[in-house]
């Protein structure tokens, strides 16, 4: 009787063992995973600041906060205006503002590994553009060596 109960307590401690290894190894995964999604999504924000500021100081874009859904695979800006000055001598410029733009669909690798960038849809929420007159009239464009 007594090998028994001492069998039955390596049998329990055997199993307490295998739950307490499942224990950690799925809090490390779950602290992996929080630790990547920051990781990945501070990428993403830098990525899409200095694709924003490439064609500064014609084309300005300015934003309050980019909110980053890596599972939903969705982008969400506040408040993002844009503005067209193509002379900077000169005053005259196109703005566009929304107040929020949601772009849904991406495929974040491809736009963190390449220059590929595709959405499945794009939601402006309360835009407001401002066309200026001059610009419309005059024959203005962006300089050719800003895209190379």
């Amino acid at each position: 009787m007594e090998g028994f109960l001492q069998w039955l307590s390596m049998k329990q401690k055997r199993k307490l063992s295998v739950w307490l290894k499942i224990l950690i190894y799925t809090t490390i995964f779950i602290v992996l995973v929080f630790i990547g999604n920051a990781l990945l999504k501070s990428v993403i924000e830098k990525k899409i600041h200095t694709t924003a500021n490439k064609f500064a100081p014609y084309i300005k874009t300015n934003f309050k906060t980019i909110h980053i859904n890596l599972l939903a695979a969705s982008l969400n800006f506040d408040s993002i205006t844009i503005q067209y000055q193509p002379n900077q001598s000169i005053k005259s410029k196109h703005q566009i503002f929304f107040k929020n733009v949601a772009i849904n669909g991406i495929n974040f690798f491809k736009l963190i590994g390449g220059k590929n960038f595709s959405a499945s849809s794009c939601k402006t929420i309360n835009g407001k553009i401002s066309l200026d007159k001059y610009l419309l009239n005059s024959n203005d464009s962006l300089p050719a060596n800003i895209l190379s």
